[in-house]
């Protein structure tokens, strides 16, 4: 156990590879300890090991058949070696397991998109949100995929509830001013990038829209100023150094 408890402390940490070796270790001495693969095929995945992070996560389903955790990032380990078929089949047994898991659809939507099936990753996310209407990453999610499809005035209705139930998270003001945007709100998808920055005064993404927006409006001096906060957090960004 204190080997377990050390790798979980280290995950957090952000120290996978001492995670990894601590795991084993506990695994050595008990190999029946579920939570040990969990967190062993955790720390393989952020090192990119995604063999033997599904040889984890394999195990570890041997010993808790029905563990969404196992089952959640077995399927998000096929899909990060690009093996869709299987991570389709992971997500798939999720669903059927746990059928009013908000989460089982998320996830299983996030696949669809990395599959370029639209279609199906809407359906996902619409099962998801009629089961939890309190998930703000499925809205935000939901408003991206409808934006791609041009229903601004339906993107932006996600993108509102996404900020209503969330309003700390930045990435949520930039995809709405994307959105305002798009419909020639200028005004409006600038008080956006403006709140992203407040919320995160280093995103880079924030910066630089706010910036192209800042030129198109003619406010240049403001713009040279976030191309400028652009090009000393990121100095070889040359969109930044052309704009």
């Amino acid at each position: 156990e204190p080997y377990l408890y050390r790798s979980i402390a280290k995950v957090y940490l952000d120290d996978y590879t001492g995670a990894e070796e601590d795991a084993t270790e506990c695994l050595e001495r008990n190999p029946f300890i579920a939570t040990a693969y969990q967190v062993r095929g955790i720390a393989r995945q952020n090192l990119k090991d995604y063999d033997g992070a599904i040889e984890d996560f394999l195990k570890g389903l041997k010993i808790q058949p029905e563990n969404k955790v196992f089952l959640r990032s077995l399927g998000v380990s096929y899909a990060l070696k690009d093996d869709f078929a299987k991570a389709d089949s992971c997500f798939d047994s999720f669903v059927r397991i746990f059928p009013s898991e908000p989460s089982a659809y998320i996830t299983r939507a996030q696949l669809k998109m990395e599959m370029n099936d639209s279609i199906q990753a809407l359906a996902n996310l619409n099962k998801a949100i009629d089961l939890d209407k309190s998930s703000s990453y499925a809205f935000g999610l939901r408003g991206m995929i409808l934006e791609g499809q041009e229903n601004h005035s339906e993107a932006l209705k996600d993108l509102d509830m996404a900020i209503k139930l969330d309003p700390e998270q930045s990435a949520y003001y930039i995809n709405r001013g994307l959105i305002k945007y798009n419909v020639n709100d200028l005004r409006g998808a600038l008080a956006d990038y403006d709140q992203a920055i407040q919320i995160d005064p280093q995103s880079v993404i924030s910066l630089y829209n706010r910036g192209l927006l800042r030129a198109q409006i003619g406010d240049r001096n403001r713009a040279i100023s976030d191309f400028s906060a652009v090009l000393e957090l990121e100095p070889d960004n040359t969109f930044a150094s052309y704009n």
